[in-house]
């Protein structure tokens, strides 16, 4: 389930094998796919990941399909209903592949407070929120590197206790087939005051894999936050986006600050830290935190400000596909407007 780096240098998850699912925009007809799917995987080797990644589709579906029903109907679903989707949208946030973001942009959409900025923060304001500034696959080989040279380094008794841990371990993993189970096994043994060499490349691999947030054209126009979803309507061709995980948790949380009225102070530390994320971020990417950078600095009235990262962004990325470049375009219309009424104005006296 790690991700991998494509010809072309984009990242490679796990998403992608659920594409076939989303045939066109019927979320009911896309909700019944994936249950079947779920279903399905529960009889195969290692589908604990997949299976997850499916749950949080379906309760994203689940939330749109309530959501539908309550703007076109004016139906509001019974509290079992709304109690079964705010469960599974907590057991679904147990995954630490940014998958949890989704749930929190739900929560977001909602209205849901409390809970959401806790997930959110899980990853903003997470102790190795560094390790999502660094480039993956060079991480867990350094990582894998380090643990080689402790294991050597050890004495011969260590190594026979070490070797003896691993292959319960891995006794236990064949029977269960469920890499998150094999991870409390080894959490077990380090509370036990065992020192366990690959422990860190394991939990790396699979809790905190490098995912990007992924929205998939079906569900992106009814949940994502304007700013975001502009990115997807800004190329149609697009059947999915994919959003850098520290960025748009950064997003997020400045949109949860501006929605809850947060003091001024709060949200300027979070665009302090988009800024320094953006900073480190490859150039088409950088372009899109831009973008973010832009809109939120608008609704803090910091115009000036707004207008420089605008130009910045669309300097680093100058095609119509940058949602720079509509902005740009909203503004020069806006004013010609202003021109054209003054100049009638002027003849008009």
């Amino acid at each position: 389930m790690a991700a991998n780096k494509s010809s072309n240098g984009t990242t490679v998850t796990s998403v992608h094998s659920f594409l076939n699912l989303y045939n066109g925009h019927s979320i009911a007809n896309i909700y019944l796919r994936c249950k079947e799917v779920l279903e399905k995987l529960t009889s195969i080797s290692y589908s604990q990941p997949y299976m997850k990644l499916l749950l949080n589709c379906i309760v994203i579906k689940q939330y749109i399909l309530i959501k539908n029903a309550k703007e076109t109907s004016g139906r509001i679903e019974s509290s079992d209903t709304q109690n079964e989707y705010l469960r599974n949208m907590k057991s679904s946030v147990t995954d630490r592949t940014h998958t949890s973001l989704r749930i929190a942009t739900c929560f977001l959409d909602d209205g849901v407070k409390e809970e959401c900025l806790k997930i959110i923060r899980t990853v903003t304001a997470h102790p190795d929120n560094h390790l999502f500034m660094q480039n993956y696959s060079q991480h867990v080989k350094q990582t894998l590197n380090r643990t080689n040279e402790r294991f050597q380094n050890l004495s011969p008794i260590c190594k026979i206790d070490e070797i003896e841990i691993y292959s319960r371990i891995i006794n236990q993993d064949l029977i269960f087939q469920d890499p998150y189970k094999t991870i409390e096994e080894f959490e077990h043994f380090k509370k036990e005051g065992y020192e366990i060499s690959g422990c860190g490349v394991f939990t790396l691999v699979w809790e905190r894999c490098w995912f990007d947030v992924t929205f998939m054209a079906a569900e992106t126009l009814l949940i994502l936050p304007k700013p975001a979803a502009l990115e997807f309507c800004i190329d149609h061709s697009q059947r999915k986006i994919s959003f850098h995980p520290f960025l748009y948790g950064l997003l997020l949380e400045f949109l949860w600050h501006e929605r809850n009225g947060s003091s001024n102070i709060e949200r300027k530390s979070v665009l302090e830290k988009m800024k320094i994320c953006v900073s480190k971020l490859p150039g088409e990417q950088q372009s899109r935190g831009l973008n973010f950078i832009t809109y939120c600095s608008s609704l803090q009235k910091e115009y000036g400000s707004a207008s420089r990262y605008l130009i910045h962004s669309f300097n680093l990325n100058p095609v119509k596909h940058n949602v720079a470049y509509l902005y740009i375009q909203y503004i020069i219309n806006i004013l010609r407007k202003f021109s054209s009424n003054r100049d009638y104005d002027m003849f008009s006296k």
